[in-house]
């Protein structure tokens, strides 16, 4: 049985959001690695995130990803934002509103967090690729 490889197409990232992408491709997965992107309001920092989560999910069966955000309503915008992004994809198994997390068919999983919720940040186990 020959397996489908499936392409997506829609993301054309700006030549400034190729480069933060290409830099994350080539840090692999390391823990220590952290990316500050610095530049100004509204131009496409929360779309580099959302695609690299499901960059990450798709690519990284079985992982699980935290998006963590300063406030609640960051949180469910980016949510919101993958899922409408995704609605017709067939690449999401799953998404609960309330609790703001997605699962994809590849078994893996993103939980969006607010900083705001600092008792709850604790006590997930983030794994993957």
């Amino acid at each position: 049985m020959k397996t489908q490889t499936l392409v997506f197409k829609g993301y054309k990232p700006k030549p400034w959001q190729k480069v933060v992408h290409d830099a994350i491709t080539k840090s692999g997965l390391r823990n220590e690695n952290t990316f500050v992107v610095k530049s100004p309001r509204q131009i496409g920092k929360s779309m580099i995130i959302e695609q690299e989560l499901i960059r990450h999910a798709i690519n990284f069966p079985f992982s699980v990803s935290i998006c963590l955000s300063l406030t609640i309503p960051n949180c469910r915008k980016i949510y919101k934002d993958i899922v409408q992004g995704c609605k017709d994809s067939g690449i999401i198994d799953k998404c609960n509103d309330s609790l703001l997390q997605i699962e994809f068919i590849t078994g893996s999983s993103v939980i969006f967090l607010s900083a705001q919720q600092k008792d709850t940040l604790r006590g997930y186990t983030v794994r993957g690729g």
